[in-house]
């Protein structure tokens, strides 16, 4: 008989991490193991597989406008459901439900195994996502991920952390998988919305918040245009959204750039664009350079913790990495690109597109991630 696994999320987003194990746990109902998903909030976002998932919502019902009290009350509803299904494995994949899900373990709450997964890059992430006072907490509660019986981290930077602040070799590395060819399909059954194109064209993709550093390509594009006519196309949503489009106006480029939310013609659009950026102070393992690479766009990065020489390759291999935080360097640079002067373009995409198809492809790859996540 097969396993019975649980995912608990956070809410149903379309971050990484949220999307990930949409799509895990898709796959393994696909292998025949028994997959439900636990959710805090089911606000949020679109996911395509949302009509054939099973989903327990454990938000509050209690109604006070004190957020502890809420806050208890989820937890409660959380153990609640962990307790009352019979479970072999809990996968976690977010930084505090991760150390709950650990204290109940570490309480002898629960029973079932328990797998924790990283997606982020600590201790950075837990400072740019919740502030100095909850970083000191994150932190300080890392021991309870001892309590798991696998432990999954995205890179060797976030690998290296945890050896040296667990004292231990507990985390294993694996790097996220995609279904790649779902990529292939949906950029051509959801069309683009972008207007025509007329100039080259750059398109990034991710949330407007401080890790994603938005404005730097901002400033670098604006210098950009003293090089070359282009378009800036940004495409996503998140709290800095006002701000961005501030500095735009600032710099009087309002014409050259445009913003987009983000929709289910994500990567059509993105097929259109001449140039992928990602220019992040931290990442765990950025999906939409993945989906670039998959639509054969060529990719530009700045050197953020963790993992773009994996992706990119340590020679720039299959686009290029900037390990300087330069505006005119990184402007130059895709200049450089976009007008192909070193005439490797067309080879880092083929490089590129090989890569994801022989590293990434969820189809080709998943039993790794059974072996040594389920069937260990």
């Amino acid at each position: 008989m097969k396993k019975k696994i649980i995912y608990v999320l956070p809410d149903l987003s379309v971050i990484g991490a949220q999307r990930l194990a949409i799509d895990y746990g898709v796959r393994l109902q696909a292998n025949g193991y028994n997959v439900n998903w636990y959710v805090g909030s089911m606000s949020g976002g679109f996911l395509e597989e949302l009509d054939k998932i099973y989903v327990l919502s454990f938000s509050h019902k209690i109604f006070s406008k004190i957020k502890i009290i809420r806050f208890i009350e989820k937890i409660i509803r959380l153990l609640f459901l962990l307790r009352s299904h019979e479970i072999d494995i809990i996968i976690s994949i977010t930084p505090f439900y991760n150390r709950i899900i650990c204290a109940f373990k570490m309480l002898r709450l629960i029973s079932p195994k328990v797998v924790i997964e990283d997606h982020a890059y600590p201790p950075r992430s837990y400072l740019d996502e919740f502030g100095p006072i909850s970083r000191f907490f994150y932190v300080h509660t890392e021991f309870l991920y001892k309590k798991s019986e696998r432990f999954r981290v995205l890179s060797e930077e976030s690998k290296f952390y945890y050896d040296k602040s667990l004292g231990e070799n507990l985390s294993i590395v694996q790097n996220n998988y995609l279904n790649i060819n779902r990529i292939s399909d949906l950029s051509t059954h959801y069309p683009a919305t972008l207007p025509e194109k007329l100039k080259p064209r750059i398109i990034y993709i991710g949330r407007f918040t401080t890790q994603k550093n938005i404005q730097f390509l901002i400033y670098s594009f604006a210098l950009l245009l003293d090089l070359i006519d282009s378009e800036l196309c940004i495409i996503g949503y998140g709290p800095e959204e006002v701000k961005l489009k501030r500095i735009v106006s600032d710099l009087k480029i309002e014409s050259n750039v445009l913003f987009v939310r983000s929709s289910k013609n994500n990567f059509a659009n993105l097929k259109t664009a001449d140039l992928f950026p990602i220019v992040s102070i931290w990442e765990g393992m950025p999906l939409v350079v993945f989906e670039a690479m998959a639509l054969k766009v060529p990719v530009i990065a700045t050197n953020f913790m963790a993992g773009p020489k994996f992706i990119i390759g340590v020679k720039n291999e299959r686009g290029v990495i900037l390990d300087e935080d330069d505006k005119n360097l990184f402007a130059k640079s895709m200049y450089s690109m976009l007008k192909n002067i070193d005439g490797l373009n067309t080879v880092r995409i083929n490089n590129a597109y090989s890569f994801v198809h022989d590293k990434v492809e969820i189809e080709k790859n998943f039993k790794n991630y059974i072996d040594k996540f389920i069937e260990y």
